[in-house]
């Protein structure tokens, strides 16, 4: 079986788990729905402030980046902040076909106006089965060959399956989570504050030069960094690797930046004063970081670590 083959039929299974045990069922089991593993419910947006952190660097001073790519909305941000070489990475398998194949599908195919109303009706409950899979087939064409395959099965699968259900479970429900309407997700993301950000995303997305890696943040691509995003994955790292991030891996994480480079290191929401001590903690024993914990303050309570290389 191949690699492509592999996802398929993970990515089918994951289907087959949620109907069998209904949406909520499948969402509340810890089993199934366990996060940072190859094959799992990947993001359908972000709930961070990116467009708030981003801010408080210059696309001046940044040539390349390193990004996690979960919803994609931190590679899109990079992107509209003029970044034009971006490594991507995550465990998630899925999340490869979900950004790179139905967002970045949505993006070429549908204006501001449209964007907003088809994100919307995606993530609706009630939208009905043949509905939502007339708008999936209508990206199809939007998508590289391979893509194209994927959701092309996958989106045929669902719905062989569910055809006769009287309630019908949403794909898209069931293949992401942090769904979001349009609205939420303007406020974090640069590229959908207005619809010059967004014609500027568009004009821009198939010029850049993306790649992807599946592997985890303990098995980075081996390159040299102006800028690195890492989400809050720190916050989860005891529970993913069953041990305590050191002060050799920061420094190591360090080493990936060029001079002058910056890590945004750590994402911390308006609940988590606690974890705000233990990272300070671990870095006042790093070697060469300068690091600050910046408030955001546009409608966010939340703080992001910010560690340099000088």
């Amino acid at each position: 079986m191949t690699e492509f083959d592999k996802d398929i039929e993970e990515v089918k299974e994951l289907i087959n788990l949620s109907i069998k045990q209904g949406f909520y069922g499948y969402f509340y089991n810890s089993e199934t729905v366990k996060p940072f593993r190859k094959y799992a419910r990947t993001y359908f947006s972000t709930n961070e402030n990116i467009n708030g952190y981003l801010k408080f660097i210059s696309n001046d001073n940044y040539n390349n980046a390193l990004t996690v790519l979960a919803s994609g909305d931190h590679l899109f941000n990079l992107i509209n902040k003029g970044l034009k070489n971006i490594d991507t990475f995550d465990i998630n398998r899925l999340a490869i076909y979900f950004v790179f194949g139905l967002k970045f599908a949505m993006i070429r195919k549908f204006s501001y106006e449209e964007y907003q109303k088809i994100n919307n009706i995606i993530i609706n409950r009630y939208t009905t089965l043949d509905m939502l899979t007339d708008i999936l087939k209508s990206l199809l064409p939007f998508m590289d060959e391979r893509l194209k395959e994927f959701w092309g099965i996958i989106i045929e699968y669902n719905y062989n399956l569910q055809k006769m259900n009287s309630k019908p479970i949403n794909l898209i429900k069931m293949l992401t989570q942090n769904m979001e309407g349009f609205r939420i997700c303007q406020r974090g993301n640069i590229y959908l504050q207005n619809k010059e950000e967004y014609l500027k995303l568009k004009n821009l997305l198939d010029k850049v030069n993306i790649t992807y890696t599946n592997t985890d943040i303990n098995n980075l691509p081996n390159n040299k960094y102006d800028l690195i995003l890492f989400s809050n994955i720190i916050s989860y790292y005891k529970a993913m690797y069953d041990q305590f991030l050191t002060p050799e891996k920061i420094n190591e994480f360090l080493n990936m930046l060029n001079q002058n480079g910056t890590i945004f290191f750590n994402y911390f929401f308006e609940n988590e004063i606690h974890k705000k001590k233990d990272e300070a903690k671990m870095l006042k024993d790093a070697q060469f970081s300068f690091w600050d914990i910046q408030p955001l303050s546009n409608l966010y309570d939340d703080d992001v670590i910010v560690l340099k290389r000088r």
